[in-house]
Parts: C-alpha cells; structure tokens; sequence
C-alpha cells in the first residue's frame, strides 16, 4: 500500500505549490508531478489539480514558455 503524506504535510506541500505559482505565473508539469502524492497519479486526478491552478489564474507548462501562454 501507498501511502500519502499527513493531511497537514500535503496542506503545506499545496500552499507553497500555490505560491510558487502565483509568483512566477506558472508551475512546471514536473513540479507538479513531484507535488503530487503516488496514489494521486490517474488522469483524473491531474486533470482535477490542474483545473485548480487554472481557476486560480496559475498555467502550467513542460518549459517556462508553457505555462506563461
């Protein structure tokens, strides 16, 4: 079995994930792949974190580039 981080260690994983993203603009699809916990890992679950940094105006992107267009 996998397991995923404690509530409160995933809760602060987030919020520095946002911040980060809110900073620059964008979060690497590698930053949040690594942010992810491996029981988070179907296409539904991605799909659904980033559709959360969407709405929160952050892009994503393999490069740089990427997640600034």
């Amino acid at each position: 079995m996998i397991q995923t981080p404690p509530s409160e260690s995933y809760f602060d994983l987030t919020k520095a994930l946002v911040q980060l993203g809110r900073k620059r603009g964008f979060v690497l699809v590698d930053e949040l792949n690594a942010f992810l916990p491996p029981s988070a890992s179907s296409p539904n679950d991605l799909e659904l974190a980033m559709s959360l940094f969407g709405r929160l105006g952050i892009g994503i992107g393999a490069t740089e580039k990427e997640g600034l267009e």
